[in-house]
């Protein structure tokens, strides 16, 4: 067995150094555009199309690393109320569905790689590689599954587990053919999705197993199309952005920028009745300009904050709910990861989601800071000290490099000096730049654990993208948007009344699933039909987000009141209760943010012109 574990450490200390130079070879890349643009009037040609290759590369590697450090989301959280039998079952059914993923993804990838005879325009590189590549990491990710099931129950269940994976692919391949045509198809298809994920199967493949079935179940569609949509899905040069985004945002909380930042709200709102919990508040907005990331803010303030509350007359629950409301601003402010995904899903400028983002955030703050205040009002939370203007000016020269680094992503990518994935580029090399040299804050041992988990995280987003890929092409070819859109036919004269229904359609959704994998379902259908209507994507697009992000904040799921309720080490329920005092004005600001559009779109429009 140690050489088993062993061998296991090596292929695991490869896959991880693969991910560092691919990661290297992107921001090389993509900053070479960059430099090429200005100086010889015009980028490589083969810059882009190796860098959308590499990104593949990334994805799946990470993917199967992410599996070991089981980073891959899901919503298990469901199970912890059924009987001791029943649990053990879903556990099985929800291994061996992976599993079956697993199998047909590799099985097939295979298959068509075998026939693939295109080549990439650059270099002449076949095509096919990227079939087996994702071949083997299927095999990894079976490999690492084994493992920590066979660590958690024993040889003898991953086994099973295995097993049934293979029959259920032996069945469906070589059984009795079983078709469905018309509405059933789609029902069946949605009703595997939710089951999938009601028993605990990571989202990613609960979208492939969903697939699966509805291929299976499809006269006209084979498994054949399963692979080359997912890699499909992912060969898209602004998804670099993702990596590059998060990798800036690790840099800037690992740099010593969350306590400069923390600093200026300090100095500009701890005089106000809240005191600490107002800087809560505002840290989260400036610190939304960092990272791209609700869940990164949350464990990073909240770590500072909390305590801070606490020590300043706030209950823990209630700061740990500050923290993870105050959290969603990293989705409205720039750069956030969710707007570039709703930009690339639904074709919008980037930049001008960017924009669009800051007057909303700006509603959010106030709506948040309003609680914060009636809280501490009621409660004769004390504020801590005056206000003074050389403090602030202090406070600006100490942290003016921090605030630089929003400012160089919006206008870069507005004014046409960067794309969303230059600007992205440039971000991490600012980043990088900050933290080592002027603040010095920066060990280099830190660099390869903070690709490490970056090249994770991506993956798994990544991933569920690559996996929406099929699901979504199934509604499609099923016709679900065009029957959704038949239904709302009604309202698509009344924009009011539509964009009333959406959002409840939305905060429904927002429940059970993470923003990413509902926007990746969701945005296909509703797109067509808020054109219809003459709703802006782009006022749509920060409507979409933050609304699903209230989700994220509730019941059963929550992640974002996880994350903060683990840091704040109290009961998830308690932080649950604290924060019905802040549903009500997340709900006043969605309100405002879809009903009155100029809200979103003043400020692109202002710049455009």
């Amino acid at each position: 067995m140690s050489g088993i574990q062993a061998m296991g450490r090596r292929v695991d200390a490869a896959l991880v150094a693969l991910l560092h130079v691919t990661m290297a070879a992107m921001l090389a890349f993509a900053l070479l555009q960059v430099v090429t643009r200005y100086v010889f009037d015009s980028p490589f040609a083969w810059t882009e199309e190796l860098s959308r290759l590499l990104l593949i590369v990334y994805a799946l590697i990470g993917s199967a690393t992410a599996c070991r450090e089981d980073k891959h989301p899901r919503m298990d959280d469901m199970l912890g109320g059924l009987p001791g039998s029943f649990r053990a079952a879903a556990e099985i059914a929800a291994s061996a569905v992976t599993f079956l993923c697993l199998v047909v993804l590799g099985v097939h990838a295979m298959r068509v790689g075998a026939r693939t005879v295109s080549t990439a325009s650059v270099f002449d590189l076949p095509m096919s590689w990227l079939y087996d590549l994702l071949a083997a990491s299927c095999l990894l990710i079976g490999g690492y599954l084994v493992g920590i099931l066979a660590g958690k129950r024993g040889l003898v269940h991953a086994a099973l587990c295995l097993a049934l994976g293979v029959a259920v692919y032996c069945f469906m391949a070589y059984g009795p053919e079983v078709k469905l045509e018309g509405a059933w198809g789609s029902v069946v298809l949605v009703v595997a999705l939710l089951v999938f994920l009601a028993i605990g199967v990571a989202v990613a493949f609960s979208l492939v197993g969903a697939s699966i079935v509805g291929l299976w179940l499809d006269p006209l569609a084979n498994f054949d199309i399963l692979p080359q949509r997912m890699l499909g899905g992912i060969d898209s040069f602004l998804l670099i952005a993702i990596p590059f985004f998060m990798l800036a945002g690790e840099l800037m909380n690992r740099g010593g920028v969350t306590q400069r930042i923390i600093g200026i709200a300090h100095a500009l709102v701890a005089h106000l009745r809240g005191g600490i919990g107002q800087v809560n508040v505002v840290s989260n907005f400036f610190m939304a300009g960092m990272s791209g990331s609700s869940s990164a803010d949350c464990a990073a303030l909240g770590k500072i904050l909390i305590p801070e509350m606490r020590k300043g007359g706030y209950d823990a629950p209630f700061a740990a709910a500050t923290t993870a409301a105050s959290s969603i601003l990293a989705n409205l402010i720039p750069p956030s990861i969710n707007l570039l995904i709703y930009g690339s899903l639904a074709s919008v400028s980037v930049g001008a989601l960017f924009l669009a983002g800051v007057i909303p955030g700006a509603v959010l703050v106030i709506s948040l800071m309003s609680v914060v205040y009636f809280y501490a009002r009621r409660n004769k939370v004390p504020t801590t000290g005056g206000f003074s203007m050389r403090a602030v000016g202090s406070a600006l020269r100490d942290g003016l490099w921090a605030l630089g680094l929003p400012l160089i992503i919006v206008v870069g990518i507005r004014s046409g000096v960067f794309t969303a994935t230059e600007a992205a580029a440039v971000a991490v090399a600012y980043a990088g730049f900050v933290a080592a040299i002027v603040y010095r804050s920066l060990p280099p041992r830190e660099l390869p654990v903070m690709s490490r988990n970056t090249a994770e995280d991506t993956a798994a987003i990544l991933l569920i993208i690559a996996a929406s890929t099929p699901f979504a092409w199934m509604l499609t070819v099923q016709q679900v948007p065009q029957s959704l859109a038949a239904a709302m036919g009604p309202l698509i004269e009344y924009p009011f009344l539509l964009l009333l229904a959406i959002n409840l359609l939305l905060l429904l959704v927002g429940l059970p699933l993470e923003p990413a994998p509902a926007m990746i379902i969701l945005v296909p259908i509703l797109l067509p039909i808020i054109k219809m209507a003459g709703i802006d994507p782009v006022h749509f697009g920060v409507l979409m987000v933050f609304n699903l992000f209230i989700g994220a904040l509730t019941p059963p799921i929550g992640n974002l009141t996880f994350i903060a309720a683990m840091v704040a080490k109290v009961k998830p329920t308690a932080v649950f209760k604290a924060l019905n005092q802040y549903y009500a004005a997340l709900l006043v600001a969605l309100a405002l943010i879809s009903f009155v559009p100029a809200l979103s779109l003043w400020l692109p429009k202002l710049l455009r012109g």
